[in-house]
């Protein structure tokens, strides 16, 4: 079991900044509009291992779960391990979308442009978006965890977490577009 919760944790931990990160590499793509072969390999890397990662912790949520189910009531440990659970699934989403969606869109321009064109930085709200609550999401999962803030957000329960983490993602989504359109690129006149 300690086994367990030590890998539980360094998975955490370097999954969280992993995120870091690859969405640093991806907003800074964004600010030099270009991608070197370098950073193709870094983030395909970077992804690779951030996926690993929230698979494995996905499975360690459910053996925890089921450990625990034994040991305490369901009342008491269905709030928290839900909100846990969902938002390692929010994270698994944003990792996938990265993968599937965003990097082969970057690859794309790349190559048909040379750089990555006006177009896709246009359009580069999404990836930003994404970015944003994946590291929302990560922070949260790293908040629950963590044996400081477990009783408090135990106290909270699900609905409360859930809210929070809404507002926080909503939030953090809008405060990145914004320095990405403000700093990175800003609206010529």
């Amino acid at each position: 079991m300690i086994t367990l919760i030590a890998t539980y944790i360094v998975a955490v931990s370097v999954g969280a900044g992993t995120a870091l990160i690859n969405d640093l590499f991806f907003l800074t793509s964004l600010k030099h509009r270009k991608l070197s072969r370098h950073d193709l390999i870094t983030f395909k890397q970077l992804n690779n291992i951030q996926l690993f990662l929230i698979i494995w912790i996905i499975l360690v949520e459910v053996t925890f779960f089921a450990i625990q189910v034994q040991t305490y009531s369901i009342s008491t440990l269905l709030g928290m391990a839900l909100a846990r659970f969902v938002i390692e699934i929010v994270v698994l989403f944003c990792v996938l979308l990265l993968r599937q969606v965003h990097f082969p869109a970057l690859i794309r321009h790349q190559h048909q442009y040379g750089h990555l064109s006006d177009s896709f930085v246009h359009h580069s709200n999404e990836l930003t978006a994404t970015c944003a609550v994946s590291l929302v999401a990560w922070f949260y999962i790293i908040l629950i965890t963590s044996s400081t803030f477990e009783s408090i957000f135990t106290d909270f329960g699900f609905g409360t977490t859930m809210i929070a983490f809404i507002v926080s993602a909503i939030f953090a989504t809008w405060l990145l577009v914004w320095m990405k359109n403000t700093f990175l690129h800003p609206k010529r006149k």
